[in-house]
């Protein structure tokens, strides 16, 4: 089921990559990728009814279709290219928006099977969120992102053919795990009924408590972290390459390697610290790390000597903190809740995580931060100090 789940998301991370060398070679517009990235997150915030769709559907046959509509949407893709290659880019923005609708079945996979392993065991849990993390990230963002954003200065051809390939085999290999070796994923052990509530009303008090009461999984504090991390994610990427000394595309390559060699680190980093400390202390410890290293940007900007070489190398310690703060969350969203309250928490969580993620993208577009990030990195800073001096309570 990993590998399968993992070179389902290589496809993607590849055509992403591809989407991001354009953008910075300025065939994609920065106002198209914030419009992209806000369709992404108001997807986000269907969460619950995905989950609520899905539920009677076998979890692995729902991947095998996801996969199946992606080698659909990409042949589609591959032909209008070859038809007509003067709208290259308006072909390949096509198949990024049309794949937001099928990207959900993919996330819901992975909270499910990791809530399973926390039934067994809350080690077990920790063990595949930081592992799939830290793989997803590897074979994402230091392989296959970068070679996306290589290809699209070659051919789109070679982008949206290598995601058929890997959805392919990704199909073939969930089918043979599931039929001829006959392996059966704790994911499938969920009982399924218990989220048959997702996507329904549910009282005030409840929303209120699930967001006030929720400890270190607390919906709004997902929200905060994710307004910061707009803030100083794609649309920050996209003024980092524009300093660098190299082509654009290969600017872009190599900071997307250098954002996922981070994110490779950082789930492992996590996975030493939660061993070692409470939750609501690492968010706290975290959030300071966060808030003085973008600070230390804002600083170096402000000064007029920031470079192409420490800003990747600030981006760099900002993504091991913060893929290790995710996962730290997600364990503990998955060990400490089970049933209906996981279900409500999980819902919730991508719900105000996607809502935080438009929050922080509209307000980085508008402060420029594809051009100018100054403005953009000081309301980084402030909402890192709000999430450092929260405390929420668990009950």
């Amino acid at each position: 089921m990993t590998a399968a789940l993992v070179l389902s998301v290589m496809g993607n991370r590849l055509v992403e990559g591809g989407f991001d060398g354009l953008a910075s070679a300025g065939l994609i517009s920065v106002g198209t990728v914030v419009t992209v990235s806000t369709l992404e997150q108001l997807i986000v915030l269907t969460f619950p009814v995905y989950a609520r769709i899905l539920r009677n559907t076998s979890p692995n046959w729902s991947l095998v279709y996801a996969d199946t509509a992606e080698v659909v949407i990409s042949a589609l893709a591959l032909i209008g290219i070859l038809a007509s290659p003067a709208h290259t880019h308006v072909f390949v923005i096509g198949y990024v928006l049309l794949d937001l609708l099928i990207s959900p079945v993919s996330d819901i996979a992975d909270e499910l099977y990791g809530s399973g392993l926390a039934a067994r065991s809350g080690d077990d849990a920790l063990a595949f969120n930081t592992s799939v993390d830290s793989m997803l990230a590897f074979f994402g963002f230091v392989v296959f992102a970068p070679l996306g954003s290589k290809l699209a200065g070659v051919s789109a051809i070679w982008l949206l053919g290598g995601n058929i390939f890997l959805s392919g085999i990704a199909i073939g290999t969930r089918l043979l795990s599931g039929h001829t070796l006959l392996l059966k994923a704790p994911r499938d052990e969920v009982e399924l009924d218990e989220y048959a509530v997702i996507g329904q009303r549910s009282p005030v008090r409840q929303f209120v408590h699930d967001l006030l009461r929720s400890g270190p999984a607390s919906p709004l504090l997902t929200l905060l972290i994710q307004v910061a991390g707009a803030l100083t994610g794609q649309l920050l990427f996209l003024w980092i390459a524009s300093l660098g000394p190299l082509p654009q595309y290969d600017a872009m390559a190599v900071t997307l390697l250098v954002f996922g060699l981070a994110a490779t680190i950082g789930p492992q980093a996590g996975r030493l610290l939660a061993r070692r400390t409470s939750s609501q202390s690492l968010i706290y410890v975290s959030a300071l790390a966060s808030f003085v290293i973008i600070l230390f940007m804002a600083v170096a900007v402000w000064q007029d000597y920031m470079s192409y070489w420490l800003a990747l190398a600030c981006i760099f310690f900002n993504v091991v903190v913060a893929r290790a703060r995710l996962s730290i969350l997600n364990t503990h969203r998955q060990v400490w809740f089970s049933g209906r309250q996981f279900e409500r928490i999980m819902g919730w969580s991508y719900a105000f995580g996607g809502l935080g993620t438009i929050i922080g993208l509209q307000l980085g577009y508008l402060l420029h931060v594809a051009t100018s990030p100054l403005a953009g990195l000081c309301c980084a800073c402030a909402v890192w100090l709000i999430v450092a001096s929260v405390r929420v309570s668990q009950r």
